[in-house]
């Protein structure tokens, strides 16, 4: 039975992610209405977890998620807590225009890694949830499958690949300059160097620019580290208006960052008017949570943001965490608990051997590209060549025929002479018999 067709409860989902399957493509999720704040539950999670270490024996299965359509409703993918989730890859894909702009339903958070161009999804038919044939499939949910299917592809070349590596794949392969000539005051660079939008994530998926960096991926890949640290903020400086705390992160041996978990416990009398932001050791700025105008709880909250946007960076140092109240002045929140789950590596995924291809490689020129391009350079210097000696011996040939054509007029002159001769020699001599008699 599917899935949605019926209430779900986390049994329900649980067993729909236990599946043995390589790639889960999962475009549901809580509400798009601005004010829910859900994830999976006890069981959901661990399955996730567990497919996401020990799936596809022991390389992981790859979980597709779409981000959500609650743009107009200004929702938050970073408070859908199966977007924002650190097993989840290529989280939150986008349905974006060809021409550079999100449609004014896309969420967007700091967990998306990727989105893609599909202006035109909902003119294909699909299935809705009750078995019928729909002719309107559209928005993120749309494009959640079209990732899935490209990463089909990847997989069907190199099945070997681990789940991190194929994160590292969609992220140094996503193509960030379709949109960049658009909307450039969007996107922001990162201190290892890669564009990231919040609704774009790091680009346009691409499978072609995947399939050219797979080669310059380090072999064996480096173990994934993680690490965690804790913070109390003191009473008397953790009320807020506007709140920016210090975080020193030292003794990790992650140097090259790939997802961060940030915990946050507070309380608030309206949710909503929150903001949160984190800036890391190097200077880059992310927001983890926006406004959300339509939240009115007044639980406070108690969550763990997933952030992508700083992959490749080295954590060590100090990061701050800025919590900014829409009316700052009534110091309405207090911060409790703020935590940092650090997940990378302590070697670059990419060898520095292959490193300076990256680029190239990233650019879908690969080492074979390359090849081709020098093959076709080789047969087009012989082609000219050919057609250049070609040339030359039918000017020669030209020449040999304009020679002989000169011979044989000579010889036809030099024979008409001696005919000549012969006659006049005859009639002399028929002239000399003449007198003689």
């Amino acid at each position: 039975t599917p899935l949605l067709t019926r209430v779900t409860t986390d049994y329900s989902e649980s067993v729909a992610m236990a599946q043995q399957a390589d790639i889960f493509t999962c475009s549901w999720g809580p509400p798009d209405d601005g004010i829910s704040a859900l994830g999976p539950l006890t069981l959901a999670q661990k399955v996730i977890s567990g497919q996401a270490e020990k799936g596809r024996s022991g390389l992981g299965s790859l979980f597709v998620w779409a981000a959500g359509n609650g743009g107009k409703t200004f929702d938050d993918c970073a408070l859908d807590g199966f977007v924002s989730n650190p097993n989840i890859i290529g989280r939150g894909k986008e349905l974006e225009q060809s021409n550079g702009t999100a449609p004014p339903d896309s969420e967007g958070c700091p967990a998306i890694l990727t989105s893609v161009v599909a202006d035109n999804l909902g003119e294909q038919v699909s299935v809705d949830s009750r078995g019928q044939c729909s002719p309107a499939f559209y928005g993120s949910s749309a494009a959640a499958p079209v990732v899935a299917a490209g990463l089909a592809i990847l997989l069907e070349k190199y099945p070997k690949l681990t789940r991190r590596q194929i994160n590292h794949l969609i992220v140094h392969g996503a193509n960030a300059e379709h949109y960049q000539k658009f909307a450039a005051s969007d996107w922001t660079k990162n201190a290892a160097g890669l564009n990231f939008n919040r609704l774009l994530g790091f680009g346009v998926f691409s499978v072609e620019r995947m399939l050219a960096l797979v080669s310059s991926l380090a072999n064996p890949a480096p173990e994934h580290l993680q690490c965690v640290k804790r913070f109390q903020i003191q009473d008397g400086s953790n009320t807020f208006g506007e709140l920016a705390a210090q975080l020193s992160v030292k003794s990790c041996d992650v140097k090259y960052l790939e997802h961060l978990e940030v915990g946050v416990t507070l309380v608030h009398p309206r949710r909503g008017d929150i903001r949160i932001r984190l800036r890391s050791p190097a200077g880059t700025w992310v927001t983890a949570l926006e406004r959300r105008p339509l939240d009115t709880t007044s639980t406070g909250l108690e969550w763990n943001f997933t952030i992508s946007h700083f992959w490749g960076e080295d954590p060590t140092g100090d990061w701050v965490i800025e919590f900014d109240d829409k009316l700052p002045s009534k110091k309405r929140g207090k911060i409790l608990a703020v935590s940092l789950i650090l997940h990378g590596t302590i070697q670059p995924s990419f060898s520095k051997a292959k490193q300076f291809s990256l680029d190239e490689a990233a650019a879908g020129r690969s080492s074979h590209s390359w090849l081709l391009a020098m093959l076709f350079l080789v047969l087009f210097s012989l082609v000219v060549y050919g057609g250049l000696e070609y040339l030359g011996i039918q000017r020669r040939i030209r020449r040999s025929e304009s020679s002989w054509r000169i011979l044989e007029e000579a010889d036809e002159e030099e024979h008409n002479g001696a005919q000549l001769i012969s006659v006049l020699f005859l009639l002399m001599k028929r002239i000399s018999c003449w007198r003689w008699t």
